[in-house]
């Protein structure tokens, strides 16, 4: 009598779960992108930006610049004055330099609890004479006392005086920004919408008797903000990119499913 083997299944792959897309108004708050929003969300989010630091919106503290293709507020004048103002920032230059063709300005910050902080600003002072020459100084020295001010209050943002060192950097103004087109919304076809949906369903029932499709689609990002699988007719909304993510991470998961089960029924073959 010959003692068969027991070959059990494999357990289930456990797979990454993809990251969900990021939407319009959470990718201007977390990646700080305004493109995608609306006049109306963007004056919002204007506002917002605004309260959250106790500016007043009229004076125009922020204004538009196209940074690495995605549309951001910067800083202006009225904004580092405002928050040295309120926060009791004192700014004193304590030294400046030349060092071969640049000038430079060291700024010292300091808050009404003692904290301190330095930053400096720089220019390029080669060729320049007369008129120029002292408005390079004077560049100079607004431009340590921005960035110090931004780095003591905590805020990374990048000055207004350093957007013409940063290359395929460029102000925009607002009624440029407004006559911009609206993003033009791509929805996948009927046929993507029924292959993402056909392989979650191959999946799951490969991942074990109790798993089902919309487990499976929300393990890989196709849900709501409330943690909910998204129904099959929303997925039209996902971008080409979300849906060729999904569709092989989906796929990927399905051969290694199948090569599970094809090892465990060569083994059970074997041992009978």
């Amino acid at each position: 009598m010959t003692e068969q083997a027991v070959v059990s299944r494999p357990a289930a792959r456990k797979t990454r779960t993809a990251l969900p897309e990021v939407g319009a108004l959470e990718g201007a708050v977390i990646q700080g992108d305004l493109t995608p929003l609306t006049e109306e969300e963007r004056l919002d989010y204007y506002r917002r930006v605004c309260a959250s630091l106790g500016l007043n919106p009229l004076t125009q503290p922020f204004g538009y610049i196209i940074f690495n293709k995605q549309l951001k507020l910067y800083p202006k004048k009225d904004c580092t004055d405002q928050l040295r103002t309120l926060r009791g920032v004192s700014v004193t230059l304590t030294r400046s330099e030349q060092v071969g063709d640049f000038y430079i300005v060291h700024a010292r910050a300091t808050l009404p609890d003692g904290r301190t902080d330095e930053d400096c600003g720089v220019v390029a002072l080669a060729n320049l004479k007369g008129a120029d020459l002292a408005n390079a100084y004077m560049r100079c020295t607004t431009k340590a006392k921005r960035r110090v001010t931004l780095s003591v209050c905590g805020l990374g943002w990048l000055d207004e005086t350093e957007i013409e060192t940063v290359e395929g950097a460029h102000t925009v103004s607002e009624a440029s920004v407004a006559a911009a087109p609206a993003p033009v919304e791509v929805r996948l076809r009927d046929a993507d919408v029924k292959q993402l949906a056909t392989l979650c369903r191959d999946v799951a029932t490969r991942t074990s008797d109790t798993a089902t499709w919309q487990e499976i689609a929300r393990q890989h990002g196709l849900q709501a903000e409330d943690g909910n699988p998204l129904a099959p007719a929303e997925w039209r909304r996902l971008t080409p990119e979300v849906f060729r993510r999904t569709r092989d991470e989906l796929l990927r998961r399905k051969v290694a499913l199948e090569a599970e089960d094809s090892t465990g029924e060569a083994a059970s073959g074997a041992g009978a």
